[in-house]
């Protein structure tokens, strides 16, 4: 997935996505708890997601 900074997709589904040092960085949505709500694939690299059972390893299972 290309999450692109001001994209029309992430505005409409509330994500905060920003460069930081080189690497974007994707903040959830206010009131999202699972992963899944706003994200149906994971970008490569490094998901440093700070919280336990928000659903990544259902979306990792379950990305195509």
């Amino acid at each position: 997935m290309n999450y692109l900074i001001n994209s029309d997709e992430n505005l409409r589904k509330g994500l905060s996505v920003f460069e930081n040092e080189g690497k974007h960085v994707i903040n959830a949505p206010v009131g999202a708890k699972y992963l899944s709500e706003f994200m149906s694939e994971l970008p490569m690299g490094i998901l440093n997601k700070k919280e336990t059972g928000c659903g990544a390893t259902s979306v990792i299972l379950e990305n195509n």
